[in-house]
This record gives structure tokens, C-alpha cells and sequence, in this order.
């Protein structure tokens, strides 16, 4: 973990300084989710239902506005900003103003998530943060009980983007015997976040590798049950979406450091989190955090982690190499097994003294065929690892058509870049904030149209032919239409 210092941050309000509420940094909203990725997709629609949806005051470079969803008392926070973030600016949640006296462009978080964007990187900053406290009543919460009224309240594309999830039979069976008492979306919620954060899972910063599996959140719940925030919280919000509730995760900070002397608080890059966030209609997002809490992570001593995280690796080489997450032995745990043999029999003594005197004694005589024979299946093997490896490469990558939407926002990045415009960490929804901070409407409406269309491709699976690609390809390479006079 990085100790390095990201922020301080102090409540002016407060009579003692200190906040008692929750401490979740947001920095930014991933509702799009593909295989093993999070993506920062926005939302298209509004939700119709009885939660208060904001209006947002016209946005000037340093300060943003939006009229308030509740009568609650504010929470003010000033920031100072240490470490550049490259996603957003951390906040409490739901933020209704933030300012700076930096000469620097933020942003509203595209698709109603309350996040704030940093349009322009600085080493450091300040800035102040007004906050609504979440409303998290569980008796309030308990009252979402009709799971068929999301269908309805939601924009169709925004409802399948927010309950995609790909998890097998086995884990949608633990599921349903998970929430099976529960008669209300709250419980439901509150079963399988404390079942993730139960003895039954193991929180480790150095988990068995999933790189390798094709759906690695299936893998975490059913084999290793071991890793840290980033597979908790995916596997609640998939969890969650498997049974028809929206869901999304949030990355940010949680925690911080109380400074007696100083009256405020340090958060460090090691608090870096992911959570979730699942909608209740007539509410609106709530929190949920299925990882270990702090206090737990800490009281787990070196020497216990250490045995822990060795037992896992043991388990999960014995499964990855021998059982086979993808059937027989891995090539490379094949080769280092036969040369283990290979390595004692070099160094066995065939008057049968030490080592292996028996294989020793029959290999004196057949070592040839036997060593002509082991690398013929060795080779034999290797090669159908190799189309394996093709097939799951080929199943894992994109369709033709969403292979086009990406290369398209590609050139579309190229061609900002060369007009002066920063793109780097940022999302196709927020070029177009960037866009209009610096610029203007410098593609008079047909950025917008090359954004949506990239989303409905890449996220809502919508066809893009070869001519319509070439078209728009086309467009972005020749530049903004000119205006009318």
C-alpha cells in the first residue's frame, strides 16, 4: 500500500472538527460493466419515480450548483488537494456546490451520479465542498418491495445497462438462498453484503491472479473467496443486478486520518476504494461497502496474512494448474513438473543408493523412447494450449461493430489533440464538457451525435456497419462542419 498523503480535509462546521457521519470520497461513477471491467457509461434518462431529481444552475470554469433533494443539514468541507487524480475531484456524497479560486475547469460527472470532474490537472488544489448527508433509514428503505416497478421507472437502455451481469447458475443459485427470507429490495441488500463480509471470504491486497479467467468475479465467489474492494464490490453490484436491482460501483477514498493538533484530516493513497451503490426508487442511491472495514483489515497481523495469502496460492495453483479453470494442465506448469522429474533422475544414482533407483535402473536402458515420447506430447500439449489461448482471446475481445465504435472515438481523440484540447484520463461523455470549456461548439452539434453513437455501439450493443463507420470516420477527419451564417 502507498502511505503517501492525497488529501487534507477539514469541516469548518463541525464544533469539534470532526465529521461523524460516513466517510466515502467520491471520485468517480462506473454504471457499465463488461466481462471484467468497470466503465465509466453514463445514464440517459431520468428515473421516474417520487425521488427529487435535481436541476443544475448553469455551470461557470470553477464553480458548480444544483438545487438540493432534501431539507438535511449541509456538510461543508474544505479540501486541499496534494496528489493530481486523474478520474475526479473527491467529495462526500451528493455535492450541491463546489468551488475553487483556482483558476481551473470542473465539471459535473456525466449522467446524473453527483461526481465532479477536473477538467484541467494541477499538481495541487483547494476547494470547498457543500454535501448532502445520504438518507439511509432502514425502515424507509424497507418499504421497496415491488422489484418489477424498476422496469418501468427506468430508461429501458439505462435498465440494462445497470443490471448487466454475467455470473453462472451456481452463484445466482447462492443468490436466491441468500435473499430468499426477504420480502423487500433493503434486506435483500443487506443479506448479500453481509455474507461477502462474512468469515466466509478473506480480504488480502495479494490475492490469486485472475487475469487468466474469463470471468474472474464467478471464480472469486466460488474458489478463492479471497481480494480486495475492487472483487467485493463487484461482486455485490453483480449480485444485486442478478436479481433485476439496479446497481453501480464507485471508486474513491474511504476513511481518514484524524490530526488532533492540526483539526484535520489526512486521507492517503492506501484508502483508496471501491464501493456500491444500489438505487431504491422514491429514495434514490444508497451505499453499501461488503469489504472489510478498516479496523478489521488492521487487526490482521503480518504473520496471519501471510499464511493466509500462502494457503490460497496453494489452493488456487493446485486449481488453476491441475484441476484447470479452463480444463487439463497449464504448459507451464506441465514443463516445470516434467523437469522437476527430469532434474531428480539426472542426479539419481542407478546402483540405487539415493534418489529413484527403480526409474533410474529402467530408464538406463529406454531413456531415449521415453524422453522422444514425453516431448512429443509435450509439443502435442502445447499446441492446444495455444488454440485454447486463441479461442478465449477470440470470445473475450469485442464484436466487429464494437471494434469500429472504439477506433472511431480514437481518431476522434486524435483529432481533438491536435486542436489543443487534453483528452488523456478522460471518459467520450466528458470530452464533450472539455470540449465546450475550451472551445465552445466547435463541432456545431455533431460532437454530440459521434458520442452517442459510440455509446449505443460500444455499451448498448446497437449495430454500426462498415459504411456508417467510414462516414463517420469521415466526418471526424474532415472537421467541424462550418456554421451557418
Amino acid at each position: 500500500p502507498d502511505s503517501s498523503v492525497v488529501m487534507h480535509a477539514v469541516f469548518p462546521d463541525s464544533p469539534d472538527g470532526q465529521y461523524h457521519g460516513p466517510m466515502y470520497w467520491r471520485s468517480t461513477t462506473y454504471h457499465g460493466f463488461y466481462r471484467t471491467r468497470w466503465e465509466r457509461a453514463p445514464l440517459r434518462g431520468a428515473v421516474a419515480d417520487d425521488h427529487a431529481s435535481s436541476s443544475f444552475e448553469a455551470p461557470s470554469r470553477n464553480r458548480l450548483v444544483r438545487s438540493r433533494n432534501n431539507s438535511r443539514p449541509l456538510v461543508r468541507q474544505s479540501i486541499e488537494l496534494l496528489a493530481p487524480q486523474r478520474a475526479g475531484l473527491p467529495t462526500l456524497a451528493n455535492p450541491v456546490e463546489v468551488r475553487t479560486d483556482a483558476d481551473v475547469g470542473i465539471s459535473w460527472e456525466a449522467g446524473r451520479s453527483m461526481g465532479v470532474l477536473l477538467l484541467d490537472q494541477q499538481p495541487s488544489l483547494t476547494y470547498e465542498v457543500l454535501s448532502e448527508p445520504p438518507r439511509k433509514d432502514p425502515d424507509e428503505l424497507r418499504q421497496v418491495t415491488d422489484l418489477n416497478r424498476y422496469r418501468w421507472a427506468f430508461n429501458q437502455d439505462d435498465y440494462r445497462l445497470l443490471t448487466y451481469h454475467h455470473l453462472d447458475s451456481r452463484v445466482l443459485q447462492i443468490v436466491e438462498e441468500l435473499t430468499m427470507d426477504t420480502d423487500n429490495v433493503y434486506d435483500m441488500a443487506r443479506a448479500i453484503e453481509s455474507w461477502l463480509s462474512s468469515d466466509a471470504f478473506v480480504y488480502s491486497m495479494d490475492p490469486p491472479p485472475l487475469n487468466r479467467v474469463r470471468f474472474p468475479i464467478n471464480t472469486f465467489i466460488m474458489q478463492t473467496r479471497a481480494g480486495h474492494c475492487e472483487l467485493f464490490a463487484s461482486a455485490m453490484a453483480l449480485m444485486l443486478r442478478s436479481q433485476g436491482i439496479p446497481a453501480r460501483v464507485v471508486g474513491g477514498y474511504r476513511g481518514g486520518e484524524w490530526q488532533e493538533n492540526g483539526g484535520y484530516y489526512i486521507v492517503r493513497n492506501s484508502m483508496a476504494h471501491l464501493w456500491v451503490e444500489a438505487y431504491f426508487l422514491d429514495h434514490g442511491w444508497v451505499t453499501f461497502d461488503p469489504s472489510p472495514s478498516p479496523e478489521d483489515i488492521q487487526r490482521q497481523t503480518p504473520w496471519y496474512q501471510g499464511l493466509v495469502n500462502l494457503s490460497l496460492r496453494a489452493r488456487y495453483f493446485w486449481y488453476r494448474n491441475v484441476v484447470g479453470y479452463r480444463g487439463g494442465l497449464s504448459w507451464a506448469a506441465l514443463r516445470e513438473f516434467t523437469a522437476s522429474i527430469f532434474d531428480r533422475l539426472s542426479h539419481a544414482r542407478l546402483d540405487g543408493i539415493a534418489g529413484l533407483p527403480r526409474a533410474g535402473r529402467w530408464l538406463g536402458g529406454k531413456g531415449i523412447l521415453v524422453a522422444i515420447a514425453i516431448g512429443i506430447g509435450l509439443w502435442a500439449a502445447r499446441i492446444v494450449l495455444r488454440q485454447q489461448r486463441r479461442r478465449i482471446r477470440t470470445e473475450n475481445g469485442l464484436t466487429p461493430d464494437q471494434k469500429r465504435a472504439v477506433r472511431l472515438l480514437r481518431e476522434f481523440r486524435r483529432f481533438l489533440r491536435r486542436k489543443g484540447i487534453p483528452c488523456e484520463g478522460k471518459t467520450s461523455e466528458e470530452l464533450l464538457s472539455t470540449i465546450e470549456a475550451h472551445e465552445g461548439s466547435l463541432f456545431n452539434g455533431e460532437a454530440g451525435q459521434i458520442v452517442q453513437t459510440y455509446n449505443e455501439v460500444r455499451f448498448g450493443q446497437a449495430p454500426m456497419s462498415r459504411r456508417q463507420y467510414i462516414e463517420l470516420l469521415q466526418r471526424v477527419r474532415r472537421g467541424p462542419t462550418p456554421r451557418p451564417s
